[in-house]
């Protein structure tokens, strides 16, 4: 993390007022992120060693994230989509100490017996210190991949893993300035915490969450991807097979096509299958 931070701080210097993210509801340049970002860090020094998130995508999960890992802590993402029981299963787990969460999941968050911090209190209109760097890479993440049983299973990275991960992949695709990122899997998902926040950061792109597309894909209504598709014209996004799926149904279906402005749909979480990938890129999806 220490490289995605460093990028951010460059950004929020030379590129100040630049877009960084958007969540619908409000939107942040670098230099409110970064702002945002450290009032977390300073908060959080004297909290618990492994603290969680368990918040909607939103930029209130960015901040938070960010924040932690400016503060050196190891950090456990809850998907607010598991259950009670699952959720449990994780804090106890991971051994997590304290929970940054959001208001309307406050009550969830003091149900599983710990300290609970609403992110967006924390506040952005005093200008703390910079946090120094070097505690970025004392940060620790744990990941929970399965939310198909009473027990998913973590997994934990480094700070120079998500690192690696990120430039790899921002070279892969030679993201820069110029793209626009659309993300839609939860920020739960360690493919989406390096796809829709490390590697947009590292590139100087900016991002537009959509928090409400996944839970509408997964019940089976594919009209909030298309409506985001169109509204934000983005030049990359990343999708699971399902999603790549219910897409181009959905478009197949209208007769339409994707927008032209994509020039890269990655497919992750699962093996994509050859006639799929061909049908997608048939109706324009790169």
């Amino acid at each position: 993390m220490l490289e995605v931070l460093t990028a951010l701080r460059q950004h929020a210097r030379e590129r100040p007022g630049s877009p960084a993210f958007s969540d619908g509801l409000r939107n942040v340049s670098y230099r409110q992120l970064l702002t945002l970002s450290n009032a977390v860090a300073w908060k959080v020094r004297d909290l618990p060693d492994v603290i969680a998130i368990l918040a909607p995508n939103g930029i209130d999960w960015v901040a938070g994230w960010l924040g932690l890992a400016m503060a050196g802590k190891t950090i456990v993402t809850l998907p607010p989509f598991f259950s009670n029981q699952q959720l449990s299963h994780i804090v106890g787990d991971s051994g997590t100490g304290h929970i940054l969460s959001v208001a309307e999941l406050k009550p969830v968050a003091r149900s599983l017996g710990l300290g609970v911090s609403v992110i967006s209190e924390f506040g952005d209109d005093v200008a703390y210190p910079d946090v120094a760097g070097d505690l970025a890479a004392q940060s620790r993440h744990i990941v929970y991949t399965s939310g198909t049983t009473g027990a998913p299973k973590g997994v934990r990275l480094g700070a120079s893993q998500i690192d690696w991960s990120a430039a790899a992949l921002k070279r892969a695709v030679h993201a820069g300035p110029s793209d626009h990122y659309l993300s839609v899997l939860p920020f739960a998902l360690l493919l989406e915490q390096i796809c829709g926040i490390c590697v947009p950061i590292l590139a100087a792109a900016p991002v537009t969450i959509a928090a409400d597309v996944a839970a509408a894909l997964m019940a089976g209504n594919p009209s909030k991807l298309l409506e985001a598709m169109e509204r934000t014209l983005p030049s990359i996004s990343v999708l699971v097979p399902e999603f790549l799926a219910a897409w181009t149904a959905a478009l197949q279906a209208q007769g339409g096509m994707a927008p032209a402005t994509l020039r890269y749909v990655a497919v992750g979480g699962a093996p994509l299958a050859p006639a799929l990938a061909m049908q997608a890129e048939s109706l324009g999806i790169p």
